[in-house]
């Protein structure tokens, strides 16, 4: 569900929880390649809502952010700003808490 942060939903502790969980098992998914990135990244303004409702998510995000740089590690140069700019938003979801 991309598009969670416009529902009115109440950041509760199982909220927080179960996203925390699904973010972790994209990021851990076994394939190394950019639609694993996209699903990181379509999931970013949830993240992003969830942070700010003063959810614990660094468990995932630390995940997300390994396998964004495995990712970029075996891209190709012109994928190489937007892994990084993906990489770099998942490292500002730990300064918000």
């Amino acid at each position: 569900m991309e598009e969670l942060w416009r529902f009115d939903l109440e950041a509760s502790p199982a909220l927080c929880e179960a996203f925390d969980v699904a973010l972790r098992k994209q990021a851990i998914d076994d394939d190394l390649n950019w639609t694993v990135a996209e699903r990181l990244e379509d999931q970013l303004p949830n993240a992003k809502w969830l942070v700010a409702e003063h959810c614990n998510l660094d468990g995932s995000v630390t995940a997300a952010e390994t396998r964004m740089r495995e990712i970029i590690a075996v891209s190709q140069k012109d994928d190489l700003p937007r892994g990084q700019r993906i990489l770099d938003a998942l490292g500002e979801l730990h300064q918000k808490r």
